[in-house]
């Protein structure tokens, strides 16, 4: 394998970086979610889409009747599948709600594969108008008239290596700021944090390379660097070349993991000022207003974008309004005061 110089690392390593650094939206599907918790129970540690979620490297979407079929859906399979499902539940309720944003999806757009599956079973069809909404999106399901329509990605299982290898490389750019937190959803937050710093691609790309560099050798690599270092410049020489056939091994792995995703993308965008606005605010940092939406969609004339944001965001129940005059698409953590009660659902 040839190794990059760091020059040429860097030069390499900055679009991936950048990358890697986006929010992905994923529309998440019941089978999938049920199928994830039972998994996660089982092993006795979170899956790789629930860490990715935790990281804010993927955002899951749900249509809001997936919200109520979760909890029906896991007392159905928890015997089974020789769970608890008040394990089950508590996962559920505790650790998927708060990642996953909630889209009522009524009076969105429809879509022709949605209108065809209207016709067949209507019970299902949101799923395919939220993502028909921000298309092009991952679907993640495995319903039969889903996959049908072509939407979903048939083999979604393969987004837990996708999700480990993105996972992996945020987890490097941000050691820094990890060491410094005390783990869990705080060292989230703090690695969240170095990155809002970065004022640029270039800048996000190269800072991001450096904390690479410093987090593998210092954790991954430490004794032998300290080593090498006192046998001489032979030996660092050769400390450096084998670091930098590990970082464009890492490189690779990320430039596939990015590949599955792009692939799985399906649908095709739609033109309306509804579509354009939800697109944007799926894969937002944070919340915007409408000054910042008229500004990311290139509305030309300021007060007449300012209307006809305002039309648009009022009017479909899918934008919330979270913070004074800050806008996002779905609601976070869904659980109406459910979750302290355990509610089962029969």
């Amino acid at each position: 394998m040839d190794t990059l110089r760091p020059a040429e690392t860097q030069t390499a390593a900055a679009p991936f970086f950048s990358g890697l650094l986006r929010v992905r939206p994923a529309v998440l599907d019941t089978g999938p979610l049920t199928t994830d918790v039972i998994g996660s129970v089982k092993r006795g540690e979170p899956s790789p889409l629930c860490l990715a979620m935790q990281a804010g490297l993927v955002r899951g979407y749900a249509a809001h009747h997936v919200w109520a079929e979760v909890p029906r859906v896991l007392a159905k399979r928890a015997g089974q599948a020789r769970v608890s499902f008040e394990e089950l539940e508590r996962l559920w309720w505790d650790e998927y709600v708060p990642l996953i944003r909630v889209v009522d999806c009524a009076g969105l757009p429809t879509t022709r594969q949605s209108r065809v599956l209207a016709g067949r079973d209507d019970s299902d069809t949101n799923t395919l108008l939220l993502a028909g909404l921000i298309a092009p999106v991952v679907v993640i399901a495995e319903d039969r008239d889903i996959v049908s329509s072509g939407l979903a990605y048939e083999q979604w299982t393969h987004f837990y290596e996708v999700a480990r290898a993105i996972d992996a490389g945020k987890r490097h750019l941000t050691s820094a700021a990890l060491l410094a937190s005390l783990g869990g959803h705080g060292a989230a937050a703090a690695g969240r944090g170095v990155v809002r710093l970065m004022a640029s691609p270039v800048g996000k790309g190269a800072v991001a390379l450096t904390m690479l560099a410093l987090a593998v050798a210092a954790v991954r690599w430490g004794p032998d660097l300290r080593a090498s270092w006192r046998r001489g410049d032979a030996s660092r020489k050769e400390l450096m070349t084998e670091f930098g056939v590990h970082v464009t091994a890492f490189l690779q792995r990320l430039e596939r993991a990015e590949g599955v995703w792009k692939d799985a993308e399906r649908g095709e965008p739609g033109t309306s000022v509804t579509h354009r606005v939800a697109t944007v605010l799926a894969s937002a940092e944070a919340p915007m207003t409408r000054t910042e939406l008229v500004a990311a969609l290139d509305m030309t004339d300021f007060r007449r974008g300012m209307d006809q944001l305002g039309h648009v965001l009022f009017a479909a129940p899918a934008f919330v309004q979270v913070t004074g005059y800050r806008w996002q698409l779905g609601r976070d953590g869904v659980d109406f005061g459910l979750s302290a009660g355990r509610v089962r659902q029969g």
